[in-house]
């Protein structure tokens, strides 16, 4: 075998299977952001059939590729620089999992859930739960047959259907992993929580803001973390995310929330990291795994890292002070930073994931995820989650949702199709913390930096240690290689007691 000239193969094949990802993502962003409604079952038959023809490439064309180099590589007889074993490696990985699936499978998956998505949408508008639990019955059979197809093409590899699902977003994680997470979690969470100090009811905006005003701010916001707008764009949609088709490409959209006057900025923030790090990964390696996001969770701990450590710091606070009074009529006459900086962090449990405090949030994490296990074993009905989502709610946060909008149809992610997703938020900002923490070790005067206004002291950090290595690592060997350890919540809850000591808190 001629190991250069079928790694040049690999590498041009892998190029033109990430066009056909990124056509079938520019159909995905068009459809949620542009479209007309009556586009929407066309659409979803288009992005069925697109994804069928990049499955069937896969399969066909680029896997025996793979497969070949991969024989070389797992022998590790030094034929291969370690940059190159490790880009064949991770794409036997995923092939390996993709060959689980039937190319019709994944046609019809994905056309099912490009309608389950738009009908979300009205049923999230209207309230009105029992209009979409048909289609998240349809979505959860989907995502039954897939784990059964997973784990009977891998005998051995999941201890359980959720596992194999989970292992899409965060690969080499278990369904035991994620319980002991939360399990060494959930003590310290609940032990903050009740050390927060009480919510400062002070008005500091006695109106909504102008919308035209935040989504100026959420601009000059992104470009201070280093966004770029030759290689991206802001728009608006009904849920906020980030959507990549290359390092030269890379779109967000946030949305401006009646009553949360701070949220559009937020999500800015939280879809900037994401689309930074898709933004730095190595153009020249487009269609290898090392210009690839290494997992969810890592993914996650970049839009966290904006969002919270840097975002709801006292620092950023100090820096972004003067814009965002310029928002209110009143300039925020009569307060400071520190009163924003209070009002960013009010620990209080609420109805709505995206804009909880960073201590009950993960509570959130864990319904969902709790609720996706019964969905997928069968103990739960698709249409009883929304009696199962409220009663969860009133157990873990002590709140109950007044209607379906705030309540089961508030995240996308179930029309998506992405059961298994929802624990990476946690593990995300658990990493973040970590990642914080190496980044304000490795560079001393980091706060001042952003207090400063100079956030690519930390861009230029999170390039050279996360976004350059793509998926070359697994997430726990990368938290390795940038910190010298392993995933650890002590860092998550050292950096909570850290802030409330700062804010107040018993």
């Amino acid at each position: 075998m001629n190991l250069t000239a079928e790694y040049q193969k690999m590498r041009d094949l892998g190029a033109r299977l990430s066009d056909l990802t990124a056509a079938l993502a520019v159909m995905q962003w068009d459809l949620e952001v542009m479209a007309p409604p009556g586009a929407a079952a066309r659409r979803a038959a288009q992005i069925g059939t697109l994804a069928g023809i990049r499955h069937e490439f896969l399969l066909e064309r680029y896997r025996p590729v793979v497969l070949r180099l991969a024989e070389v590589a797992a022998a590790d007889d030094a034929k291969l620089y370690f940059i190159h074993r490790r880009n064949i490696l991770a794409a036997a990985e995923s092939v390996e999992k993709a060959a689980a699936l039937p190319s019709d499978f994944v046609a019809k998956s994905a056309e099912v859930c490009a309608n389950a998505q738009t009908v979300w949408e009205t049923a999230k508008k209207n309230n009105d739960f029992p209009s979409f639990a048909p289609y998240l019955e349809a979505v959860v059979e989907l995502k039954r047959e897939q784990a059964r197809l997973y784990r009977n093409a891998m005998p051995g590899r999941f201890a359980d259907d959720y596992s194999a699902l989970l292992d899409d977003y965060e690969p080499g994680m278990s369904t035991a992993e994620i319980d002991a997470v939360f399990t060494q979690l959930s003590p310290a969470l609940r032990r903050l929580t009740a050390a927060a100090p009480p919510p400062d009811k002070r008005p500091l905006f006695p109106v909504d803001p102008d919308p035209a005003a935040q989504l100026k701010l959420c601009r000059k916001v992104l470009a201070l973390m280093g966004y770029d707008f030759e290689r991206g764009r802001m728009d608006v949609s009904a849920h906020p995310f980030t959507i990549g088709f290359g390092p030269e490409d890379v779109r967000i959209t946030t949305r401006v929330v009646s009553g949360a006057p701070l949220s559009s900025l937020y999500s800015a923030l939280h879809e900037g990291g994401h689309a930074l790090y898709e933004q730095g990964f190595s153009p020249v390696a487009y269609g290898l795994p090392e210009a690839e996001a290494c997992s969810l969770s890592i993914h996650e701990s970049q839009s966290r890292i904006w969002e919270n450590n840097v975002g709801r710091s006292l620092e950023c606070c100090q820096a972004l002070f003067d814009d965002v009074a310029a928002l209110s009529p009143t300039r925020l006459a009569g307060y400071g930073p520190e009163d924003l900086f209070r009002y960013v962090n009010i620990v209080q449990p609420s109805l709505i994931r995206t804009e909880a405090d960073e201590l009950t949030y993960h509570f959130h994490i864990l319904v969902r995820y709790e609720l996706e296990r019964e969905l997928l074993s069968g103990t739960l009905k698709a249409g009883d989650a929304r009696e199962a989502w409220q009663e969860k709610y009133a157990a873990y946060l002590g709140v109950r949702p007044g209607n379906d909008a705030e309540g089961v149809l508030q995240d996308v992610h179930w029309a998506h199709g992405s059961l298994g997703y929802f624990p990476t938020y946690t593990l995300g900002s658990l990493f973040a913390a970590q990642f914080f923490a190496y980044a304000q070790a490795a560079k001393p005067g980091l706060n001042d930096d952003i207090a400063a206004g100079r956030w690519n002291t930390l861009t230029k950090f999170l390039s050279e240690n996360i976004y350059l290595h793509g998926r070359i690592y697994s997430s726990q060997a990368l938290c390795l290689h940038v910190g010298g350890e392993k995933l650890n919540p002590d860092y998550f809850v050292r950096y909570m007691e850290s802030k409330l000591k700062i804010l107040g808190g018993r």
